[in-house]
């Protein structure tokens, strides 16, 4: 029990967030369905604050095909509402046991959910997660919405971000709520053409392994025709689907009430849906018997526009026909009276008895006879002036129709501005209008191939059997930035003037290679596609940069060679004994220290290979004097070694290096005398 009214008395339905019981209000004696929040989530303000959202969007809301929210509160920590008991099947119900439905039939369910999302719309609401789940049909046949968890005022609905969170089901949200959380009428209006897409086909447009996945198509992919996907769906339901889920929200239905018109326009030009609910049998049948066809009436039947001076003429006809004719029944156009329900079981327009045509009052046709006539005691006498005067009324009225349906007739051009001209040319048709598209510009708010404006436009009017000219998007007008450089500035402007677009600033840097006051690069770069008019600046050589150089003489030729290339400059070496530099060091460089030279330009470095190499003479056998005087005179240094201690002959006996041998000149030459 909560609150002491409610009574919890069976197990309905639990989801993410809450779980719905069957309960009775034992105030007002009546069953009602009550929604009790999970415990876990009623200490997160976030989903509390949700819950009394709905409570107040479904308050805001007058409509018959919207589940009504009685009451909300709180009871021992638990927070619930109180809403309209709808007993019967979900949507995904009906899609689980019967699989895709007939056009007429989806469309005989879509009708009444775009009727109570109008209603949001105009109470200042989006629902947001318009989905199969949310659609209930009851057992009767009646059809509608519920759960505005998700619903939030228009005028709020660009704040308030989410945090990276995507509320609602990701199969059906707009590209807006996936990129931005940006929700108007026009992202339920895609809900409802991802729903109607699921009804003729029995899938979804997107599907993958994770749900970003499915976003990301969304955002980035187009909704295929339902006829891509299921075989014998109508060229007018594909582009009615189509025209709800385009991805730029200003190419869709405006609302839910303009998508609502169209779906009726449709519905008029379709075969009848069956009335149905769901059957033990898993069948559809029949919700309500039709009511029977009531006795012929001589009073004539209303009718409007065309179809009734249609039916006028008719009646003339039938008049004229005497006692020859059968009778006829006048084909008066159905009224959508206040009440009436166009969702499923709810008396959708249809054929047959009591439903096609006739009285706004009941519904049904009216039969003029020639009995009838015939018993009329007000019937003239003249039978002659009689048919006289109805030979005048039907010319009369023969003139009427052929001037409303004939040449001067004007029908309403429907708006297909984002639709292909395939299916422009499907819906233009369904006006008996004609289709040129051989124009085409560039478009900035509508996608290559998209129609982006029409001759005369759209809610404006034309002459029955008519061409409308339309101009076919060739999508943004974009090109790609040329590549200057090594080009002059004049040479620049020119090539940009090409692809509209214009030279910007010009900032100058050095280059090594590419001349002074030609171009070394863009911003944007080259190949950067961009809008016309885009400004490009550019970077102006001014030359190789200028280095002076430092000394490097006597520095070894590996660190020489490293300074010298991160000055930018490039380094030739060459090699030359010296007995002054050690090997491996820089004698000399050319051009030489202080000089300016520039980046790129070669710096030669000559690099010491030490001391040049002497012939060793010989002076094994030698006297001590004589060998010192011949190695001394030969540029080397004389090391004397006495093996015995003592010069006992004073003669060489070995040298080291032997005779006939290289080496440096001023090395050491060690000589053994005995």
């Amino acid at each position: 029990m909560l609150d002491g009214r409610y009574r919890i008395e069976a197990f309905v339905a639990r989801g993410g967030m809450a779980t719905v019981y069957r309960g009775a209000d034992l105030r007002l004696d009546r069953t009602v369905a009550v929604k009790v929040m999970h415990p876990s989530f009623a200490t997160d303000p976030g989903f509390v604050e949700r819950f009394e959202r709905e409570a107040r969007a479904a308050a805001r809301l007058s409509s018959p095909y919207v589940v009504g929210v009685h009451d909300q509160g709180t009871d021992a920590g638990l927070t619930y509402l109180v809403m309209e008991y709808v007993p019967g099947h979900t949507v995904r119900d009906v899609l689980r046991t019967h699989g895709p439905l007939p056009p007429a039939q989806a469309l005989a369910i879509v009708d009444p959910v775009l009727e109570a999302l109008a209603a949001a719309h105009r109470a200042g609401y989006i629902h947001r997660d318009v989905k199969p789940e949310n659609v209930l049909i009851s057992d009767d046949g009646r059809v509608k919405v519920t759960d505005f968890g998700l619903a939030r005022a228009i005028e709020g609905a660009d704040s308030g971000k989410t945090h990276g969170l995507l509320l609602g089901t990701v199969a059906y949200l707009s590209p807006e709520q996936v990129e931005h959380d940006r929700t108007d009428a026009r992202s339920d209006v895609y809900g409802a053409g991802i729903l109607l897409f699921e009804l003729v086909t029995g899938q979804v447009p997107f599907s993958a392994s994770a749900p970003m996945q499915v976003a990301y198509k969304h955002v980035h992919e187009d909704v295929p025709a339902p006829s891509s996907v299921r075989a014998g769906v109508p060229a007018e339901v594909d582009a009615l689907v189509q025209r709800a889920t385009r991805r730029q929200p200003d190419a869709r239905f405006p609302d839910a009430d303009a998508f609502l018109h169209a779906v009726r326009d449709l519905r008029r030009s379709l075969p009848p849906a069956q009335p149905w609910s769901p059957a033990p049998n898993d069948t559809l049948v029949v919700a309500r018997p039709e009511p029977p066809a009531p006795a012929a009436e001589t009073r004539p039947a209303p009718g409007s526009g065309a179809r009734a001076a249609g039916a006028a003429a008719a009646g003339v006809a039938g008049a004229m026909a005497g006692a020859g004719a059968a009778g006829l029944v006048a084909d008066a156009t159905r009224s959508e009276r206040p009440g009436w329900q166009p969702g499923v079981g709810a008396g959708a327009p249809q054929a047959g008895p009591g439903s096609g045509s006739g009285d706004a009052q009941d519904g049904h046709a009216t039969t003029v006879s020639a009995a009838t006539a015939a018993a009329d005691p007000r019937q003239p006498r003249r039978r002659h002036r009689g048919r006289w005067l109805a030979a005048v009324a039907l010319l009369s009225v023969v003139g009427v129709v052929f001037l409303v349906l004939g040449p001067m007739q004007r029908v309403g051009v429907p708006n297909v501005l984002g639709m292909t001209p395939t299916e422009a040319t499907a819906v233009l048709a369904t006006a008996n209008l004609k289709l040129d598209a051989s124009q085409t510009d560039y478009s900035e708010d509508f996608q290559k191939g998209q129609i982006m404006a029409t001759d005369p436009g759209p809610d404006s009017s034309a002459r029955s059997g008519s061409t409308i000219s339309a101009t076919v998007s060739k999508g943004p007008e974009r090109y790609d930035v040329p590549d200057l450089e090594g080009r002059t500035l004049a040479q620049a402007e020119e090539a940009l003037a090409e692809v509209k677009m214009t030279l910007g600033t010009q900032t100058q840097d050095w280059h090594d290679t590419i001349d002074e006051g030609d171009i070394v690069s863009t911003d944007p770069p080259a190949g950067q596609t961009v809008k016309p008019g885009t400004v490009v600046n550019v970077t102006v050589s001014k030359g190789p940069e200028p280095v002076d150089l430092p000394d490097l003489v006597g520095a070894s030729a590996d660190s020489a060679t490293a300074t010298l290339k991160d000055l930018g400059l490039k380094v030739k070496q060459s090699r030359k004994s010296s007995e002054s530099v050690a090997a491996g060091n820089v004698i000399s460089m050319d051009p030489k220290s202080g000089t300016t030279v520039y980046r790129g330009d070669t710096v030669s470095l000559v690099v010491s290979s030490g001391p040049p190499l002497v012939t060793v003479p010989d002076v094994v056998g030698k006297t001590e004097a004589a060998a010192r005087s011949a190695l001394q005179k030969a540029g080397f240094q004389v090391q004397v070694n006495y093996p015995l201690r003592f010069n006992l002959l004073d003669r060489v006996r070995t040298q080291t290096p032997k005779a006939q041998a290289k080496a440096p000149k001023g090395s050491t030459i060690r000589i053994d005398v005995v």
